[in-house]
């Protein structure tokens, strides 16, 4: 296989689901075969990341995939659920009235304590 091709073959524990996705550089655009790359990705249910997603001649360099396991997908979804915990908690100033995130003890603005 030429440096330039790229096949990616997903097969599922079961062994019944799989899925092949030849990139050809050549036959496609290079940001076509990337989003071919995305599509089978998702299709698995495989969050993950492109790096290097401008390589398109070889001087350029080599494309990456990351993928990201279920346990990194669990402390991402808990750290964004705290994150909007923590927006849900925001204090309105009763000074200038503005809002002010839960973690400031004087508001941003005009710098009033919180009560």
């Amino acid at each position: 296989m030429h440096a330039a091709h790229a096949k990616v073959e997903l097969a599922l524990p079961a062994g019944k689901t799989r899925a092949v996705c030849k990139l050809d550089p050549l036959a496609v655009p290079a940001a076509r075969n990337l989003e071919m790359l995305r599509a089978v990705l998702l299709q698995f249910t495989l969050s993950g990341a492109i790096l290097n997603r401008n390589s398109i001649e070889l001087a350029k360099g080599i494309v990456e995939v990351l993928l990201w396991s279920a346990e990194h997908a669990r402390d991402a979804a808990a750290a964004s659920s705290a994150v909007e915990c923590e927006v849900a908690n925001e204090w309105i100033c009763p000074c200038c009235s503005s809002p002010v995130p839960a973690n400031f003890d004087l508001c941003w603005n005009c710098e009033h304590e919180k009560k």
